[in-house]
């Protein structure tokens, strides 16, 4: 065997044997942070340390594992190869020691220390608000975050924030998960009057729409099952949420699908039209309520899902 060959097992026999017994809660918890944040400075600032502790850190678990961890050539610092592995693989720990702080406070209180909501942005407020306003005007001890997101990256957002609570359209692929269907939402094709594809006459045909803008929110994905997911377009025009979407769709910029509780009025008003072609230009969408089981849920987070269970869908 080559001698760099014999360094690399010797290599990997040394982390291996030190990984349990030196890493620190505190190494991993800085090592997460610089990685996600891709700087030592926000790292720092999120930790509530200096920057030179920081780097510290980073040099001594270098120097323990004997891998380099960062990439400190670009403007941010990005992990390697091996430096994501290990940040892969400590997450885990961090998500361990969550989960038993959790367990361990709702065990004396009922009341979970946090709570950590990720939902699709599609999903009306109407429906969402009781639930939060219940816990608010409850002043209960946890301290609960909301995050908004949509499609793929809701599930991204709640492993990343080892969240309790999703509210997706998509199902999960963590099939550990488990997972509720709480109700349906409409979606319309639709374009601004004089847009072309909703003054033709003619029922359009697949190829005629694909030489005009499709307009997505953050590049749909196709497990929504959409009849336009195949679709090769001319362009696309790619916005952040849905109602810079109806703006955009409102300019004659291009067509697209929105959720039908957003335009009403705008169907009302003929400002925007259903487009007539051999397809169809409807299609629900399921909202799935997702957790990672109720064991994992203290008070507030069951008693926000008993909320979403109950109210009934205001469209």
């Amino acid at each position: 065997m080559p001698k760099n060959g014999r360094v690399q097992m010797e290599t990997n026999k040394v982390m291996l044997e030190t990984y349990g017994q030196n890493f620190t809660l505190e190494q991993i918890r800085t090592l997460d942070a610089v990685a996600r944040w891709g700087s030592v400075a926000k790292a720092a600032q999120e930790l509530h340390k200096v920057h030179s502790a920081i780097v510290y850190s980073m040099k001594s678990l270098e120097e323990l594992t004997g891998v380099v961890l960062f990439d400190r050539t670009g403007y941010r610092t990005k992990l390697t190869q091996d430096g994501e592995r290990i940040w892969q693989e400590s997450s885990k720990v961090l998500l361990a020691e969550e989960n038993l702080r959790k367990m361990l406070s709702s065990l004396k209180t009922g009341w979970e220390p946090r709570l950590k909501i990720v939902y699709d942005g599609i999903i009306p407020f109407d429906f969402l608000l009781p639930g939060f306003r219940k816990l608010q005007n409850l002043r209960i001890p946890t301290k609960i975050s909301y995050f908004s997101e949509y499609l793929s990256q809701v599930e991204s957002r709640f492993r990343s924030e080892s969240a309790d609570l999703m509210l997706t359209v998509l199902p999960p692929e963590d099939l550990a998960l488990e997972v509720q269907r709480l109700m349906n939402l409409k979606l319309l094709l639709v374009a601004e009057k004089r847009h072309p594809v909703a003054t033709s006459s003619l029922k359009l045909r697949k190829q005629d729409l694909q030489e005009y803008t499709i307009v997505n929110v953050r590049g749909g994905d196709f497990r929504l099952q959409l009849a336009t997911r195949d679709f090769d377009t001319a362009s696309q025009f790619h916005v952040p949420d849905f109602l810079g979407k109806k703006s955009v769709l409102l300019e004659g910029l291009g067509y697209g699908w929105m959720p039908e509780y957003l335009i009403k009025k705008e169907l009302a008003s003929k400002k925007l039209q259903k487009i007539r072609w051999e397809g169809t230009s409807e299609s629900t969408i399921t909202i799935y309520l997702v957790t990672r089981g109720d064991s994992h849920l203290g008070r507030a987070g069951k008693m926000l899902t008993s909320e979403f269970r109950r109210i009934q869908p205001p469209f």
